[in-house]
């Protein structure tokens, strides 16, 4: 445990060396400028204008900075060799790898924060009052998105190099959110195997259960809270999933 911690440490103060807080705090701040002001341009539409354009930024951005840094915790340290001394003492592996995703789930924790911050400013700016309870949730869903996303970086990492990691990682995330999308508005004629195929990503590796922006708008509470549960312990699962095979892969790795 205390290897844990050490390493952990390293990795989060690695993070904050570089600068990964300084994208996360103008881009929420750049973001919900944008969707307010945006907002601005429809009287009638105003508030779906709003929660549509600062949700799907917050997603993109969130996304995009679990998936760099993602990689990078693993390239950098590979590429400039610092990993060797730490391997060097009684360490596993994957007690390395988990250690250092620790650090990179801390900083997204923070960046939901952040980003929560930013939102309840927009919704005072804009007359809303308070963070609703189903605001809230579709926040904690975003960041249970990027912990995954950050998670898929590092896997991918392990493969190879930054680019085809980052190339990899936005790929599985495209997958993630267009296959349920796809799998819904098919043609009934679709070959039988390839629907088979859309129908199980759309199941299994489906990104959109994350997204709770289509029920922002609902007024009733429990039309989100009974399937929060379900939502929740699939990403766990797939978080799960993830780190494991991120792990097994990173303990198998010539780093040579």
């Amino acid at each position: 445990m205390r290897a844990f911690c050490a390493l952990y440490l390293e990795g989060f103060r690695w993070l904050r060396r570089d600068k990964i807080f300084l994208p996360i705090l103008f881009a929420g701040l750049g973001v919900a400028i944008f969707a307010s002001t945006v907002s601005q341009w429809s009287l009638e539409d105003m508030k779906k204008i709003l929660f549509d354009i600062g949700f799907a930024g917050f997603r993109l951005t969130g996304g995009m900075v679990s998936i760099l840094w993602g990689s990078r915790m693993i390239h950098d340290a590979i590429s400039e060799r610092s990993i060797d001394p730490r391997l060097a003492a009684p360490i596993s592996r994957s007690v390395w790898f988990l250690a250092r995703y620790s650090a990179l789930a801390t900083a997204i924790l923070v960046m939901g924060v952040v980003f929560a911050i930013w939102w309840q400013g927009i919704l005072y700016s804009n007359g809303y009052g308070r963070i609703s309870q189903i605001q809230g949730w579709a926040l904690g869903f975003l960041v249970l998105e990027w912990l995954v996303l950050g998670a898929i970086a590092m896997l991918t990492a392990t493969f190879g190099g930054f680019g085809i990691s980052i190339f990899a990682s936005v790929s599985l995330w495209l997958v993630g959110l267009m296959a349920p999308l796809v799998s819904a508005s098919k043609d009934p004629n679709f070959p039988a195997t390839e629907s088979a195929v859309v129908d199980w990503l759309a199941d299994v590796w489906n990104f959109q259960r994350f997204n709770l922006i289509d029920q922002l708008a609902v007024s009733g509470q429990d039309v989100i809270l009974t399937d929060v549960s379900m939502r929740a312990l699939w990403a766990v699962a797939l978080l799960c999933g993830v780190l494991t095979a991120g792990t097994w892969r990173f303990s198998e790795r010539d780093l040579t």
